[in-house]
Order: C-alpha cells, then structure tokens, then sequence
C-alpha cells in the first residue's frame, strides 16, 4: 500500500440532508450543539457559481422556518457549531422559495457549491426580538 496523504480541504465525511443537497464536513464542529426549528443560526459562507460569479455572506437566520433556501436551512440543521463544510446545492433545492429574490440579485438558477461555517445558534423570544 502506498502513502495516504490526508489534506486539510479534504472532507472527512459525506451525508445528504435532503435531496439535491450535499454536505461534505471539513472541520468538525462540537458534536453536541445543533440548530433545532425555530432557533437562529450565525453563520458564514462563501462560494462561486457555476459561471463563476462570487458570493459571501454572513449573520443570523431562522432555522427550519422557511426564511431562508431549502439548501442552507437543510445544511444547517445537519451541522454542529463550529463545523465548516463543503456544500453542494441542485438549483431546484437552492433556489426555493426565494427564486424571486434571488433573481433580483441576479443570483442564476444554477448549481451552488459553497464553504458553510456555523459559528453559533441562540433561542428566540418575544423579548429579544428574534
């Protein structure tokens, strides 16, 4: 058997939260913390479209409450704080239900592969104004 090199880019595993979404861990996140419905998730993320048009973005989104695509919130939930993964998106699952937003933002209806970070989750409440 010949050397394995193991590189810092290569994912440790693969799962699939969802049809037409990919989750490839890079860093492992705590193991124990995990977004759950209706708590907000602090994130980060980077990646290029197919055509090789950039995007990043950061902050706080509400988990499993539909305000964000199908892609993130599905990746998200599956992720442990202070995991990084790489994410691979179909065009049918990223772009719902925020196709019309997305198309203002000139965001193509193409496959997205992106760099996802959970840095943290907090709960909601009236008080707070999450």
């Amino acid at each position: 058997m010949g050397n394995t090199q193991v590189h810092a880019n290569e994912p440790k595993f693969v799962r699939v939260p969802a049809d037409g979404v990919k989750v490839a861990t890079l860093k492992e996140g705590d193991g124990t913390t995990y977004p759950m419905k209706g708590q907000r998730a602090r994130v980060v993320y980077e990646g290029t479209t197919e055509s090789g048009k950039p995007y990043a973005g950061t902050g706080y989104f509400p988990v499993g409450m539909g305000g964000i695509d199908k892609c993130l919130d599905s990746s998200v939930r599956n992720m442990s704080v202070g995991e990084t993964a790489r994410v691979t998106c179909s065009p049918d699952v990223h772009y719902q239900p925020l196709a019309d937003v997305y198309a203002k933002q000139g965001i193509p209806h193409a496959t997205r592969t992106f760099t996802l970070q959970l840095l943290g989750v907090k709960s909601c409440n009236s008080v707070d104004g999450c």
